[in-house]
């Protein structure tokens, strides 16, 4: 077999790109079935326990305990429905549509997907859940934008290959709004450079949108134009 030049090379890798993605959007779509069965299972249990009476022969506090364990159930099984719900939108997504949306849902959409896989190299990337009150909209390629943020939280263990945090912050001056992720160690250290190229951002269509590294590492910024 004739040896694979890096052209032939870097068309296989966007291949198996595309086809790990139907396969992601497919196994979200089917795991939403055996998700439903254990939080509707999980309902009719808390039901059945919350009818026992004191005939039952069950201690109280057992009955405490076992309704605490189907609450973190619940919860769980909750969670894992929405990252399902969120990568099939994400897979199922297509770009083309200059829309109005908000900036802060998305990169914090773009993080939820990104944190499985950062978690297996050690690297963290915290949530607020409280909605935010003066959140920031742009107008751009939602599908892109999604993807390029996912693309950048992705390269952070570059950055972190001992493992760390990566934390980010929007700002806007009107015309343009930027965001800015920060990597740093556990020990407080800036993280190395983050090699994630101006073209690789560029080249999936983002118009009048720039990447910056920062020179001494450690934080990327993508500037975007504000709605």
């Amino acid at each position: 077999m004739p040896p694979i030049d890096s052209q032939e090379d870097q068309g296989l890798s966007t291949q198996r790109a595309s086809l790990v993605g139907r396969i992601a959007a497919g196994l979200a779509h089917d795991l939403n079935g055996p998700i439903g069965i254990v939080l509707g299972f999980n309902d009719l249990s808390r039901e059945l326990l919350s009818s026992a009476d004191e005939d039952s022969g069950l201690p109280a506090d057992q009955v405490a305990r076992v309704s605490e364990w189907l609450n973190l159930v619940d919860g769980a099984a909750k969670r894992a429905r929405t990252l399902t719900q969120e990568i099939w939108e994400f897979a199922k997504s297509s770009p083309g549509a200059i829309t109005e949306f908000n900036l802060d849902e998305t990169v914090a959409l773009a993080a939820r997907l990104a944190i499985p896989a950062l978690r297996n190299s050690g690297v963290e990337v915290p949530l607020d859940d409280d909605p935010i009150a003066n959140p920031t909209m742009i107008s751009a390629d939602k599908s892109l934008t999604t993807q390029a943020l996912v693309a950048l939280l992705l390269d952070a263990p570059t950055s972190l290959p001992a493992g760390g945090i990566v934390t980010w912050e929007i700002e806007s001056d009107g015309d343009r709004t930027t965001v800015t992720c920060h990597a740093r160690g556990y020990d407080e250290v800036l993280g190395e450079a983050w090699p994630i190229a101006d073209q690789a951002i560029t080249a999936l269509g983002l118009e009048n949108t720039t990447v910056s590294a920062a020179p001494e590492g450690g934080s990327v910024t993508i500037s975007i134009p504000s709605a």
